[in-house]
């Protein structure tokens, strides 16, 4: 594009969008951007341009050879405080999802009108992830942290500690994630879902296909595409899978129990890739998978939660053999309060997760399907009120 084609003052950012190649023009002129296109594209650049961060642009979609506004039929206005209501949208602020402006910038602009349904269905996700947080996280948090804080703990009660774990790590997290979505709707806007039943995955890639899917597919699209991503050799596109792992480990924190967790998942994706090329597991029961891939991943939870290198190693070395009846019956206690605490967890799994791939519909009639939500509405609200835990711990994730 030529310069001279530039208003004065301005300067150019050079951005792929739509069908050719475009350049977004920025000055310190006014507050007014127009975005043609794939007008997400143009936005998110304009975003990390340092002028957008002090208020102070106005920004045109210009074509890089003519140097004319390209406008589509499509095309809208778009302000910059958009960007402003983007960044501190407090539902979806503090642990995700993680949004990207492509799905939330049209919500932005879009009319939004009272929706008695979309407010009925807020309420119920908002209801629904209370629950799961004072209820069924918090609860298994005190058993995890009982367990977790003995020095010599037994085979079978550490176990039952990493299945608390296990539990609570995914009520919690899933809880913030289904408050921030109904609190969303409420106002209007639609949050992508964060989580789909992660512990009926078959597989390593099917448990990330599931867990935080708003932070493994920006991973895969900012870290692991870029790389190179599956479009180069196999000892290349291994390196670019462990590396994209070990990054979100790290994206948790520096701290080595993170940096082992990711390079745990990594390898288990490369030896899926290994056994699934050989032709291996295919005949399988579908049970046996989701057994299998959430016995791998209460593993890498006890890698996440272990944040003492010499006390993990102790954990692994553990023996089951030549113990005690009062350890195993222990363990079991623990394991069946875990399952107590868990147990709308795996009913909903079973309604939602379960039935659905069975092709089974159990939705009622109009009336007959509103008392029933109304009553599983009620029967929430009371278990918060009674079967509460005591102690309230803060949302896992807020420290990431």
């Amino acid at each position: 594009m030529h310069r001279d084609l530039l208003p004065a003052g301005g300067q150019a950012l050079d951005v792929a969008c739509g069908s050719g190649r475009h350049t977004v023009w920025l000055a310190r002129h006014g507050l007014h951007v127009l975005a043609v296109d794939r007008q997400a594209d143009a936005i998110a650049a304009l975003s990390a341009h340092p002028l957008a961060h002090a208020g102070l642009i106005d920004a045109q979609v210009r074509d890089l050879e003519t140097g004319q506004r390209v406008i589509a039929p499509d095309a809208y206005d778009v302000v910059v405080g958009t960007h402003y209501l983007h960044r501190p949208l407090f539902p979806q602020l503090v642990a995700g999802p993680i949004e990207r402006a492509g799905h939330m910038l049209p919500q932005y602009h879009g009319k939004r009108f009272f929706d008695a349904e979309q407010w009925r269905s807020a309420l119920g996700l908002i209801l629904w992830g209370f629950f799961k947080k004072v209820v069924i996280a918090d609860n298994t948090a005190i058993i995890a942290n009982k367990i977790f804080a003995l020095s010599a703990p037994t085979f079978p009660v550490l176990w039952a500690g990493v299945l608390a774990f296990t539990v609570q790590i995914y009520a919690d997290f899933s809880a913030y994630t289904d408050i921030a979505r109904g609190t969303a709707r409420l106002l209007g806007f639609e949050l992508m879902r964060n989580f789909w039943h992660p512990y009926l995955a078959t597989s390593p890639a099917d448990f990330w296909r599931r867990w935080h899917i708003s932070l493994s597919t920006w991973m895969r699209d900012y870290i692991y595409i870029p790389l190179g991503g599956s479009r180069c050799g196999t000892a290349r596109n291994s390196f670019n899978l462990m590396a994209t792992f070990v990054i979100s480990g790290l994206w948790h924190g520096a701290s080595w129990n993170f940096i082992l967790w990711g390079a745990y998942w990594g390898s288990l994706l490369l030896l899926q890739r290994f056994v699934s090329a050989l032709g291996f597991g295919k005949r399988i029961p579908w049970i046996a998978k989701v057994a299998g891939t959430f016995i791998l991943a209460a593993v890498g939870w006890l890698m996440f939660r272990e944040r003492d290198f010499g006390q993990l190693m102790s954990d692994f070395s553990l023996s089951p053999f030549h113990l005690s009846k009062r350890d195993w019956a222990m363990g079991l206690y623990f394991a069946e309060l875990v399952a107590l605490y868990s147990l709308p967890l795996a009913i909903h799994m079973f309604f939602k997760g379960i039935l659905p791939r069975w092709k089974i519909d159990l939705r009622l009639p109009g009336p007959a399907q509103f008392a029933l939500e109304t009553a599983l509405g009620i029967v929430l609200f009371m278990g918060i009120l009674t079967l509460r835990s005591l102690t309230t711990s803060e949302f896992i994730y807020f420290q990431f």
